[in-house]
């Protein structure tokens, strides 16, 4: 895909605050028809009042597989051109409907079941932008069990650093899958962005925490190029300097793979036993 934008269809989630919203507005100002694909109704109505035209919304509650399913059917009418896996929570705690640790749920698995969802409807030179996170570098090792329980800090800052380790593996994989395909897996890390990621953080550790953070403006910088540069390779992680490494565990193809496993099963097992009841 050239960097020419007019009337590629780019799918955003999360795109109603933060990074997401500030993607939204610079992709939509350079032609492209942007999906919002939101959680909050009021909040993506009022993202989608001030896009204009270019923009249209679909529900999508990540932490919910029912509902990612109703989504990506809603988006997977018309073809996709980018699919840029934005929204996240960090510093929450507790569990999805589903019963996985909610920042795991919702930062990976619910991405995961949109992104295979969506196969179908990409085109034959599509991208799919992850967003990463420099704190997946602090995680030494990653217990699959874990994901299947509640959150276990107090915090949750952990389980975020691990839900974005998820994200890179899961990357890692699908690149794999796109090699010869002319479609690319491309990896966004924005830095630390004040944004509504931290919107379940105490207020006056959220204040002391984003204080000295990125506008959402200068954190969508990363996305905006991993969508839609010719430089941004399939497999390629990008920060607001160019390209860097994630960390040796992101790197461990058999670890990426045995993910994909778990996630595909587990999305299988919530599907079947929906469709069962």
């Amino acid at each position: 895909m050239s960097g020419d934008l007019e009337g590629r269809r780019v799918v955003i989630t999360g795109a109603n605050t933060g990074v997401g919203r500030a993607t939204a507005e610079a992709l939509a100002g350079e032609g492209a028809r942007v999906v919002l694909a939101c959680r909050s109704a009021a909040r993506g109505a009022a993202a989608l009042e001030s896009i204009g035209e270019r923009a249209e919304l679909v529900l999508l509650d990540l932490a919910s597989l029912a509902s990612v399913r109703e989504a990506a059917a809603r988006i997977a009418v018309e073809p996709v051109d980018v699919l840029i896996d934005n929204a996240a929570v960090a510093g929450a705690r507790g569990e999805t409907e589903d019963g996985f640790e909610l920042a795991f749920g919702v930062n990976h698995l619910g991405h995961f079941a949109l992104t295979r969802a969506l196969m179908p409807a990409l085109t034959p030179d599509a991208r799919v932008v992850h967003l990463g996170s420099g704190s997946h570098e602090g995680v030494r090792s990653l217990d699959l069990d874990a994901l299947r329980r509640p959150t276990g800090s107090r915090l949750g800052l952990g389980e975020y650093a691990t839900s974005k380790l998820c994200v890179m593996l899961f990357h890692l994989e699908l690149s794999r899958r796109f090699e010869g395909t002319g479609r690319r897996s491309v990896a966004a890390d924005p830095g630390d962005v004040a944004s509504e990621a931290y919107r379940n953080v105490p207020c006056v550790l959220r204040q002391l925490w984003t204080w000295r953070m990125k506008t959402p403006t200068e954190g969508a910088r990363p996305s905006r190029f991993c969508a839609t540069s010719p430089d941004a390779v399939n497999g390629g992680l990008y920060d607001a300097e160019g390209p860097r490494a994630p960390s040796a565990l992101a790197q461990d193809p058999e670890l990426a793979r045995e993910l994909w496993r778990r996630s595909e099963a587990w999305v299988d097992a919530v599907i079947g036993r929906r469709r069962a009841s």
